[in-house]
């Protein structure tokens, strides 16, 4: 999605009967928290531009609050999508390459760092056995964590959990009938 806050959003019946509406967020972070649940119910969401045109209303909307809320709150999303997708509900080799990606980037950062601070306080140069350890950790993970996001990217829903009938067609059907 784009822009979720912008345009307008419709949902099948289907895809509303999956969804937990007590757990939705209020005011200003419903829709991207809509599209969190929605993600949740494995339901196709797709982008439907709408220019924004904007009259003499105010909002109410405060950016200073919004500024450290909406992170947080997408941060959170984001974690609660890894762990019901990755861990809770299907365990798969995009789980693997995320665990194992992390771990060896966090490995090769925090060892890299020890490693380079300890040799600049004794006024030596970090040895290559070193060096060559914490670049194969930083590069193994990092190539593990992008092999994760091309399979998380490539498991977004593409078939809608019911048939889409346009009412368009219907009235013109009935129109023919």
């Amino acid at each position: 999605m784009f822009d979720p806050n912008n345009g307008f959003t419709a949902i099948n019946r289907v895809a509303l009967e999956q969804m937990q509406f007590e757990k939705v967020s209020d005011r200003y972070f419903f829709e991207s928290d809509m599209l969190f649940r929605l993600n949740l119910a494995n339901a196709v969401v797709m982008d439907i531009p709408m220019p924004a045109i904007y009259g003499e209303e105010t909002s109410s909307l405060s950016i200073f609050k919004t500024l450290f809320e909406f992170p947080l709150k997408h941060s959170r999303n984001f974690l609660k999508r890894i762990i019901y997708s990755y861990a809770l509900r299907d365990f798969s080799i995009a789980s693997l390459e995320l665990i194992f990606g992390t771990l060896l980037s966090i490995f090769g950062i925090v060892y890299g760092l020890v490693s380079f601070l300890q040799s600049y306080h004794l006024g030596q140069s970090t040895q290559v056995g070193t060096l060559i350890l914490v670049t194969l950790s930083c590069l193994s993970g990092l190539q593990l964590l992008l092999s994760f996001v091309s399979y998380d990217i490539q498991t977004v829903p593409r078939i809608p959990l019911c048939k889409f009938t346009n009412p368009i067609d219907k009235w013109n059907d009935r129109k023919r009938n």
